[in-house]
Protein backbone atom coordinates (compact mmCIF):
# COMPACT_ATOMS: atom_id res chain seq x y z
CA UNK A 1 0.00 0.00 0.00
CA UNK A 2 2.69 2.68 0.62
CA UNK A 3 4.15 1.74 -2.52
CA UNK A 4 1.04 2.63 -4.48
CA UNK A 5 0.70 5.89 -2.60
CA UNK A 6 4.19 6.58 -3.13
CA UNK A 7 3.20 6.05 -6.68
CA UNK A 8 0.43 8.28 -7.09
CA UNK A 9 2.33 11.09 -4.85
CA UNK A 10 5.36 10.30 -7.57
CA UNK A 11 2.66 10.96 -10.37
CA UNK A 12 1.20 14.01 -8.89
CA UNK A 13 4.38 15.50 -8.46
CA UNK A 14 5.39 14.86 -12.03
CA UNK A 15 2.56 16.19 -13.71
CA UNK A 16 2.76 19.82 -11.86
CA UNK A 17 6.29 19.91 -12.57
CA UNK A 18 5.55 18.77 -15.89
CA UNK A 19 2.89 21.44 -16.58
CA UNK A 20 5.05 24.49 -14.57
CA UNK A 21 6.66 26.80 -17.31
CA UNK A 22 8.67 29.84 -17.21
CA UNK A 23 6.24 33.21 -18.41
CA UNK A 24 7.76 33.78 -21.22
CA UNK A 25 6.39 29.96 -23.09
CA UNK A 26 3.75 30.66 -25.48
CA UNK A 27 2.35 26.89 -24.54
CA UNK A 28 -0.78 26.31 -23.47
CA UNK A 29 -0.63 23.51 -21.25
CA UNK A 30 -0.54 25.61 -17.85
CA UNK A 31 -1.41 24.91 -14.46
CA UNK A 32 -3.38 28.13 -13.43
CA UNK A 33 -6.47 27.84 -11.43
CA UNK A 34 -9.76 29.26 -13.10
CA UNK A 35 -13.42 29.78 -12.29
CA UNK A 36 -16.20 29.83 -13.91
CA UNK A 37 -19.14 31.50 -13.59
CA UNK A 38 -22.60 30.24 -15.47
CA UNK A 39 -25.59 32.14 -15.76
CA UNK A 40 -29.61 30.79 -16.78
CA UNK A 41 -32.09 32.50 -18.49
CA UNK A 42 -35.59 31.30 -19.35
CA UNK A 43 -37.17 32.33 -22.39
CA UNK A 44 -40.79 31.82 -23.65
CA UNK A 45 -39.84 30.54 -27.23
CA UNK A 46 -41.07 26.74 -27.86
CA UNK A 47 -38.14 26.11 -29.82
CA UNK A 48 -35.02 24.46 -28.36
CA UNK A 49 -31.43 24.05 -29.80
CA UNK A 50 -29.56 21.12 -28.76
CA UNK A 51 -25.68 21.06 -29.48
CA UNK A 52 -24.56 17.65 -30.24
CA UNK A 53 -20.77 17.14 -29.14
CA UNK A 54 -18.65 15.29 -31.85
CA UNK A 55 -17.17 11.83 -30.30
CA UNK A 56 -12.94 11.32 -30.08
CA UNK A 57 -12.24 9.34 -33.00
CA UNK A 58 -9.29 7.31 -32.27
CA UNK A 59 -9.27 6.07 -35.82
CA UNK A 60 -8.84 9.55 -37.10
CA UNK A 61 -6.09 10.35 -34.22
CA UNK A 62 -4.03 7.32 -34.87
CA UNK A 63 -3.70 9.20 -38.09
CA UNK A 64 -2.34 12.47 -37.45
CA UNK A 65 -5.95 13.90 -37.97
CA UNK A 66 -6.64 15.98 -34.41
CA UNK A 67 -9.81 17.41 -35.06
CA UNK A 68 -12.26 15.59 -32.98
CA UNK A 69 -10.11 16.97 -29.75
CA UNK A 70 -8.84 20.65 -31.32
CA UNK A 71 -9.95 23.04 -28.14
CA UNK A 72 -9.02 23.30 -24.69
CA UNK A 73 -9.07 20.56 -21.65
CA UNK A 74 -9.33 21.19 -18.40
CA UNK A 75 -8.89 18.26 -15.39
CA UNK A 76 -10.24 18.81 -11.94
CA UNK A 77 -7.10 20.79 -10.48
CA UNK A 78 -7.65 23.58 -13.06
CA UNK A 79 -4.74 22.36 -15.66
CA UNK A 80 -5.31 22.58 -18.91
CA UNK A 81 -3.90 21.31 -22.78
CA UNK A 82 -4.93 22.75 -25.89
CA UNK A 83 -5.05 21.05 -29.05
CA UNK A 84 -4.63 22.15 -32.72
CA UNK A 85 -5.29 20.51 -36.22
CA UNK A 86 -1.29 20.17 -35.49
CA UNK A 87 -1.39 18.25 -32.44
CA UNK A 88 -0.57 19.31 -28.90
CA UNK A 89 0.07 23.06 -28.49
CA UNK A 90 3.25 23.33 -26.56
CA UNK A 91 7.03 24.26 -26.68
CA UNK A 92 7.78 22.36 -23.78
CA UNK A 93 6.75 18.68 -24.34
CA UNK A 94 7.33 16.33 -27.28
CA UNK A 95 4.19 15.06 -28.65
CA UNK A 96 4.82 11.84 -30.54
CA UNK A 97 1.45 11.01 -32.05
CA UNK A 98 -1.48 8.61 -31.02
CA UNK A 99 -1.92 4.93 -31.90
CA UNK A 100 -5.07 2.85 -31.59
CA UNK A 101 -5.55 0.32 -28.29
CA UNK A 102 -7.23 -2.62 -28.21
CA UNK A 103 -10.14 -1.40 -25.96
CA UNK A 104 -11.25 1.62 -28.18
CA UNK A 105 -9.02 4.60 -27.39
CA UNK A 106 -6.35 5.99 -28.61
CA UNK A 107 -3.04 6.52 -26.66
CA UNK A 108 0.34 8.61 -26.70
CA UNK A 109 3.50 9.04 -25.02
CA UNK A 110 4.70 12.67 -24.55
CA UNK A 111 8.35 13.18 -23.07
CA UNK A 112 9.13 16.47 -21.52
CA UNK A 113 11.96 18.68 -23.86
CA UNK A 114 15.86 18.17 -22.63
CA UNK A 115 14.41 15.74 -19.68
CA UNK A 116 13.99 12.05 -19.02
CA UNK A 117 10.95 12.83 -17.75
CA UNK A 118 7.13 12.32 -19.53
CA UNK A 119 4.02 10.78 -19.23
CA UNK A 120 1.02 8.32 -20.95
CA UNK A 121 -1.59 10.19 -22.92
CA UNK A 122 -4.92 8.61 -23.43
CA UNK A 123 -8.17 9.76 -25.91
CA UNK A 124 -10.84 8.48 -24.76
CA UNK A 125 -14.43 9.08 -26.55
CA UNK A 126 -17.90 9.50 -25.17
CA UNK A 127 -19.46 5.76 -24.23
CA UNK A 128 -16.26 4.09 -23.45
CA UNK A 129 -15.10 2.77 -20.36
CA UNK A 130 -11.19 1.98 -19.37
CA UNK A 131 -10.53 -1.10 -18.63
CA UNK A 132 -9.95 -2.22 -14.77
CA UNK A 133 -6.37 -2.55 -13.76
CA UNK A 134 -5.23 -5.04 -10.95
CA UNK A 135 -1.85 -4.56 -9.07
CA UNK A 136 -0.11 -8.04 -9.46
CA UNK A 137 1.71 -6.81 -6.09
CA UNK A 138 -1.43 -5.90 -3.77
CA UNK A 139 -4.18 -7.46 -5.96
CA UNK A 140 -6.21 -3.92 -5.76
CA UNK A 141 -8.39 -3.17 -8.77
CA UNK A 142 -7.99 0.25 -9.94
CA UNK A 143 -11.29 1.53 -11.76
CA UNK A 144 -12.26 4.35 -14.04
CA UNK A 145 -13.66 6.56 -11.91
CA UNK A 146 -14.59 9.68 -15.12
CA UNK A 147 -17.47 10.40 -16.01
CA UNK A 148 -18.04 7.85 -19.30
CA UNK A 149 -20.57 9.76 -20.60
CA UNK A 150 -17.90 12.53 -21.97
CA UNK A 151 -14.98 12.75 -23.73
CA UNK A 152 -12.04 13.16 -21.20
CA UNK A 153 -8.25 12.46 -21.84
CA UNK A 154 -6.35 10.64 -19.12
CA UNK A 155 -2.51 12.13 -18.39
CA UNK A 156 -0.39 9.55 -15.88
CA UNK A 157 2.90 7.47 -15.55
CA UNK A 158 1.04 4.28 -14.11
CA UNK A 159 -2.42 2.86 -14.69
CA UNK A 160 -2.71 2.89 -11.28
CA UNK A 161 -3.32 6.74 -11.71
CA UNK A 162 -6.46 6.09 -13.53
CA UNK A 163 -8.18 5.69 -10.07
CA UNK A 164 -7.71 9.15 -9.58
CA UNK A 165 -10.27 12.01 -11.12
CA UNK A 166 -7.73 14.48 -11.34
CA UNK A 167 -5.87 13.12 -14.14
CA UNK A 168 -8.83 13.08 -16.34
CA UNK A 169 -9.42 16.33 -18.60
CA UNK A 170 -12.46 17.46 -19.78
CA UNK A 171 -13.48 19.78 -22.92
CA UNK A 172 -13.73 22.94 -21.72
CA UNK A 173 -17.39 24.28 -22.65
CA UNK A 174 -18.55 20.98 -23.74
Amino acid sequence: MKKIIFLSVLALLMLTACTSQPSNQTTKVSDSKTSQTSTQTSSTSSKSEVTMTEKINPQALAKQDYSSVIGTWKNSEGHTLSFTEKGLVTERFNFSGASMTDYGTASSTVSINESPGGFLLEFIPAGVALPDFTDSESGQVYKDLSEHSKNRLWLGQSLISRASKGNFYYKVNE
